[in-house]
């Protein structure tokens, strides 16, 4: 919860608290042996608004897909 205060030198004072949302996922791909996962986390100050985070998720499970398709890491020692 994050509480915001504004106050002026023409008396006005305004007072709010806003819920603040974390919101996290992980997507796990699964085919013949090979997993692959992604995940994301997505955060937004839920005063009298909606967080939106259907379209990201969405991405994390269609990039987990995505990597079961990705070349193998050759085993070794990389700069």
């Amino acid at each position: 919860m994050s509480e915001y205060w504004y106050v002026n030198s023409q008396g006005t004072i305004l007072h709010e608290l806003r819920p603040d949302v974390t919101l996290s996922g992980t997507a796990v791909a699964r085919h013949d042996g090979t997993i692959e996962k992604d995940s994301s986390r997505s955060g937004c100050a839920a005063a009298g608004t909606r967080c939106r985070t259907g379209r990201r998720f969405r991405e994390v499970a269609e990039r987990a897909v995505q990597l079961l398709d990705a070349p193998m890491v050759k085993g070794g020692t990389y700069p």
